[in-house]
């Protein structure tokens, strides 16, 4: 064997490790199965949004393995031994802090309000990005067609736009996501919003990596649009009426809650995992539907069409 050819087959033996995927794959796998399981106590993208620089750090690890050569397995299985103490830290650090990490109900310290007006109807857009945020009813009587409250910032972090044609009102509120201070944390935006529910409304909801809880059981929307990216939404649909329900995601979780009295057909498509409650909405082919829902006075019908994340329906 040439010297050449012995050079080559050592190469070839001592090649680096690589480490990135594997240590990204198992990191996303513990956080999403945290969530699932109730023990972070705050949104899985919150918790990657501010420690996203660890990715860099682990890329620098492999960089320097590479360099290493022979000792490259050594520095590896070192490095592995580190990783499985430190994700045993991380789990027993979650579990006893988990609930706190989301903080208690913030000090709202900033609040608007958009007048009905004097219309029959409302289209209402929130475009809802890199936040928390809960949506609901408000008390019920003459008052405005939503109000806000925002914290901790002193100003609501968004944008808004509003216009009547006609007896229809729109209105489209889209916020700016985090926001960073000098010398300290980013300012994770959370904010309040309550509906009114005097007046129809067709909602569309579009979240980018936040947390939205909708509760809509006091309010008379008719058409409900979710879509979301790598988001986590949950939604209590209307207790009376008729609504129509899309939802459209991409690496999202959504948990949509039917209220009890309310019939439902369910139609799965797309790639998400989709779980419905059969006790309440057998399966037919690809359709679920809850039995007499062609009479019943309250009922929703919901298309699902989501990719790569999870749907639940109960």
């Amino acid at each position: 064997m040439s010297w050449d050819q012995e050079n080559r087959r050592q190469d070839r033996r001592w090649r680096p490790v690589n480490l990135t995927g594997p240590l990204i794959l198992i990191t996303l796998g513990l956080v999403f199965l945290m969530a699932n399981l109730g023990m972070l106590g705050t949104s899985p993208w919150q918790l990657l949004w501010q420690w996203w620089p660890l990715i860099l750090i682990v890329i620098g690890l492999e960089i320097l393995i590479g360099v290493l050569g022979r000792w490259s397995y050594a520095l590896s299985a070192l490095l592995g031994m580190l990783v499985v103490i430190g994700t045993l830290a991380l789990v027993a650090y979650l579990l006893l802090a988990g609930p706190q990490l989301a903080g208690s109900t913030p000090a709202y310290t900033s609040h608007f309000t958009q007048p009905l007006g004097d219309v029959s109807r409302a289209e209402v857009k929130l475009d809802l990005l890199l936040g928390t945020f809960r949506v609901s009813a408000l008390p019920a009587g003459p008052g405005n067609l939503l109000e806000g409250d925002f914290g901790p910032d002193s100003a609501p972090p968004l944008s808004r736009e509003y216009q009547e044609r006609g007896d229809v009102a729109f209105l489209t509120l889209k916020s700016s996501g985090p926001r960073v201070r000098l010398g300290g944390r980013e300012a994770w935006p959370q904010g309040r919003l309550r509906l009114s529910p005097n007046v129809p409304l067709a909602l569309q909801v579009e979240t980018v990596m936040g947390t939205v809880d909708l509760d809509l059981r006091d309010l008379r929307v008719t058409d409900l649009t979710l879509e979301g990216v790598m988001c986590t939404q949950q939604v209590q649909l209307p207790a009376s009426g008729q609504v129509m329900v899309h939802v459209a995601g991409v690496m999202s979780t959504c948990e949509i809650t039917v209220p009890a009295g309310t019939a439902a057909r369910i139609y799965r498509r797309g790639l998400a995992a989709i779980t419905v409650d059969e006790s309440r909405f057998p399966r037919r082919d690809q359709v679920h539907e809850s039995a007499g829902f062609a009479s019943a006075a309250s009922r929703v019908e919901i298309t699902i069409e989501s990719v790569m994340g999870a749907v639940q329906v109960r």
